[in-house]
């Protein structure tokens, strides 16, 4: 967790499904970052963090997608991915 490992910096890596129009899920994208980086603050992390967006073009890929339904698999896609410095 952020508390034990306390790390000084980290990027949020916001992501959507593939429903809607590529502009709308990148901005939808960076908006899902960016709410986590709100709530990161105000639950006390005091470090730096970055935001970017990648929309849909970098969907989740499950070891087999054939065990997902559509939706199921959209939830999968809908995402922030945490990287720590």
């Amino acid at each position: 967790s952020l508390k034990t490992v306390k790390p000084g910096s980290i990027k949020l890596i916001g992501h959507t499904d593939p429903v809607g129009s590529s502009d709308a899920n990148y901005a939808l994208s960076l908006a899902r970052a960016e709410t986590l980086k709100s709530y990161l603050y105000t639950a006390g992390y005091a470090g730096t963090i970055t935001t970017e967006g990648k929309g849909e073009d970098q969907p989740f890929k499950p070891d087999d997608a054939s065990a997902y339904d559509i939706e199921t698999l959209n939830q999968l896609h809908r995402r922030v991915e945490v990287d720590v410095d």
